[in-house]
């Protein structure tokens, strides 16, 4: 789509798509078992680093969707602040592998989750996108799920089916839904630009070219 439409939207939402996916077979184990397996060091890292990069991508996504800026230019500097932020605890947990870097990882994810919900509602808010409510109903699923494996990971909250598997459910409700609602905003935004372009060169009260 990304490439059919023309829309760097599809783009940031494919990123999302590979970095949640990648996340998930790390966080049930199936990447180690049957992707990554002849990587023992890779591993033992993939499950707490990937969680992360895959946050950042959405908030990236979420960015381009809610376009933070018009409503407060603090709010889109603070988004990509904490997208950086993400990338650089990953890193640090990369290179010290220490239970307070993981932490940081866990704190700074549950923020990320928190703006997520802020650059929503300030969107919805706006009221300039009426696409808008469907995209945040599609990511609510996920926003809600993920709250209790941070905090399973920040020792907070004990292990649970829910911190296991919530995030796994939550992707399979988001993605098709999530897919659907940018489709149909896409497609409404094409055929509004196509109809500008029409009026330079048909005749609104005949119909007919000029």
């Amino acid at each position: 789509l990304a490439v059919a439409w023309r829309e760097p939207l599809f783009a940031l939402l494919a990123l999302y798509v590979a970095a949640l996916g990648v996340a998930q077979l790390a966080h049930l184990g199936l990447g180690a078992q049957y992707v990554w397996h002849a990587w023992p060091a890779f591993n033992r890292l993939s499950t707490f680093v990937r969680a992360p990069l895959a946050m950042a991508s959405g908030l990236w996504l979420a960015r381009a969707l809610t376009l933070p800026r018009r409503s407060s230019r603090w709010l889109d500097r603070l988004t990509l602040g904490l997208a950086w932020a993400l990338r650089g605890s990953a890193l640090l947990d990369v290179l010290l592998q220490q239970p307070y870097s993981r932490a940081l990882m866990g704190w700074l994810m549950l923020a990320a989750l928190a703006l997520i919900g802020a650059l929503l509602a300030a969107a919805w808010r706006r009221g300039d996108d009426r696409y808008l409510p469907h995209i945040a109903l599609a990511c609510l699923p996920m926003l809600l799920a993920t709250v209790a494996p941070l905090l399973s990971m920040l020792e907070l909250q004990p292990a649970s089916f829910l911190t296991r598997y919530g995030t796994s459910v939550a992707a399979l409700l988001q993605m098709p839904t999530l897919l659907y609602a940018l489709s149909l905003r896409s497609s409404s935004q094409r055929e509004t630009l196509a109809r500008q372009q029409a009026m330079a060169t048909i005749d609104p009260l005949t119909g007919l070219a000029l």
